[in-house]
């Protein structure tokens, strides 16, 4: 390795590390700020299957109620 050249490779590495984009950090909220769109697709994505219920009528709110009033031995839990 030619004495000139010797400090040109870690060089060339760091400025491509600067180059690339750093990690987004939100410092307020509780969450990341999604659009109502992107909020809406990213609930559709993790519960597809999962009924919504009205008012407890139905779907994973009357599963749950359904397990601790079984855990209880109780016939209902609110």
């Amino acid at each position: 390795m030619q004495r000139r050249n010797f400090l040109s490779l870690p060089l060339a590495a760091s400025q491509s590390k600067a180059a690339a984009q750093p990690p987004i950090v939100y410092a307020y909220g509780d969450g990341i700020p999604h659009s109502p769109a992107d909020y809406a697709k990213l609930l559709a994505e993790l519960a597809p299957d999962t009924a919504i219920d009205d008012y407890s009528r139905g779907g994973i709110v009357e599963q749950l109620e359904s397990r601790i009033a079984g855990a209880l031995g109780k016939e209902t839990a609110v």
